[in-house]
């Protein structure tokens, strides 16, 4: 997902030359601090090119949905109960339980995976659910 950020960062601003885009992507950095997305407040600790955990991104996806304006539960906190959530990191279980009643992450079997990372499609895939909801696949 952070490889995702970078590489959409650096497209979007593509005609405006390297040093420009390296200062949206400090600018980005220093949003998502401000919104509570990241602990990390600037680029170079925020490491753009490095993979995302799940329960990571679990907080990352959240606080952006809350800052759209989603913030209504869809799904019943008993079908957000993850036999492996003691594997996630012990300041981000309770987010990894309310991107699950969000809709954002449903995890697979009963499990939420908060150590395996996310890749590029399924941050588009969450992205887009965060701003169209669920749509039929149909």
């Amino acid at each position: 997902m952070k490889r995702f950020l970078l590489v959409s960062v650096l497209v979007l601003c593509s005609s405006r030359g390297f040093s420009s885009a390296v200062s949206l992507v400090d600018n980005a950095v220093t949003r998502a601090y401000t919104q509570k997305m990241t602990i990390h407040f600037d680029a170079t600790k925020f490491q753009p090119d490095n993979t995302i955990r799940r329960d990571e991104a679990a907080k990352f996806f959240v606080n952006f949905a809350k800052g759209v304006g989603q913030t209504t539960y869809t799904v019943n906190a008993n079908e957000c109960q993850f036999s492996d959530l003691h594997e996630a990191r012990d300041d981000l279980r309770a987010v990894v339980v309310e991107s699950c009643r969000l809709g954002i992450f449903r995890g697979s079997d009963g499990r939420f995976y908060p150590r395996g990372y996310l890749t590029n499609a399924e941050a588009v895939a969450v992205l887009m659910r965060i701003i169209d909801g669920r749509q039929s696949e149909n």
